[in-house]
């Protein structure tokens, strides 16, 4: 073989190896695209074939394990709340004593102090207050509490009563002596007790009882004759 013809034959060697190298490598990159396709369909065929069993199991009910124990739960505080009412109809609530009443003790009726109108008090006419207290027993007995300067006879005549029916009235007062103020009660007999009504004045109760209005005036503590409507007062005896 001539020169020539080596160099035209290493040259069309050349040139097919040229052509061949790239077709190589396309070849190559169609291998790795087809690979790839064909696990990317293998993966969403999965995916595909997988959704509806994982539907169907998110649709089905998950069993209520928790259903037997809350009946459990229940019976056994129905059999505790039983055992509870048993309890306490075998040992019975046994209804508390109802207290006895305890009598009622005298109330103290504090009889206001009359007022009088302006111009007797600004005579100087001074007016005391008495605090006696109504015995239940017997409408006609009072307990007077001994005040600052009242002495056993003066009470008495006060209320227009001897001093022998004031001590048989009271025979814990052995001595005039022992009468102390605040301390010292008095039962009094007097005859009633009048609430001035309208048009009300010390004569016409006075009248009313046949009592003289100066007894009835002193048995008050009053220095005029006046009465304010709704006030107590003290009826003495004759």
């Amino acid at each position: 073989m001539t020169e020539p013809e080596k160099k035209k034959s290493r040259a069309g060697n050349r040139s097919r190896q040229e052509i061949n190298f790239p077709l190589l490598l396309l070849g190559g990159l169609l291998a790795i695209v087809v690979s790839l396709i064909y696990v990317g369909y293998d993966y969403l065929s999965d995916d595909a074939t997988g959704t509806p069993l994982a539907a169907n199991h998110a649709s089905l009910p998950e069993p209520d394990e928790d259903a037997e124990p809350e009946a459990s739960v229940a019976e056994a505080t129905l059999t505790s709340a039983k055992g509870s009412a048993g309890k306490r109809n075998e040992t019975g609530d046994k209804p508390k004593p109802t207290p006895k009443a305890k009598k009622p003790a005298p109330a103290e009726l504090e009889l206001p102090e009359a007022t009088e109108p302006e111009e007797t008090r600004a005579a100087g006419a001074s007016t005391r207050s008495v605090s006696v207290s109504e015995n239940t027993a017997s409408r006609n007995i009072l307990t007077h509490r001994v005040r600052a300067g009242e002495t056993f006879s003066a009470i008495a005549r006060r209320y227009h009563l001897s001093k022998s029916v004031l001590k048989s009235l009271n025979p814990h007062i052995r001595n005039e002596a022992d009468v102390k103020a605040g301390v010292t009660r008095l039962r009094i007999k007097i005859r009633a007790i009048h609430t001035v009504g309208p048009g009300d004045v010390l004569s016409r109760v006075a009248a009313k009882y046949g009592v003289d209005k100066e007894l009835i005036m002193a048995a008050n503590g009053k220095t005029r004759d006046y009465a304010k409507r709704g006030e107590k007062l003290i009826i003495p005896v004759e």
